[in-house]
């Protein structure tokens, strides 16, 4: 266990809390991929509500200033290729 971080770090250096950090992110990591999924979308946390209502108030946004654009511009458009 270690072996090649002994043949890394110089003489004397405890190799074993580099290992148990390592392992200790890999634990991290695998109750992480289990955690997210339809659970954390169905039922969230109010940090990940915030969340979500500001992704979604963007996305509005961004559709209703869309179609603003293009129905004032509408008319230009329009008597510019000869339609009236």
């Amino acid at each position: 266990r270690g072996e090649v971080l002994k043949k890394v770090y110089p003489d004397g250096y405890d190799v074993d809390i580099i290992v148990n950090e390592i392992e200790e992110s890999i634990e991290k990591e695998r109750i992480a991929e289990h955690a997210v999924g339809w659970g954390v979308i169905l039922f969230p946390s109010p940090a990940f509500k915030r969340i979500l209502l500001v992704g979604i108030g963007i996305s509005i946004a961004q559709q209703a200033v869309g179609i603003d654009a293009i129905l004032y511009f509408l008319v230009f458009i329009l008597k510019q290729s000869g339609i009236e």
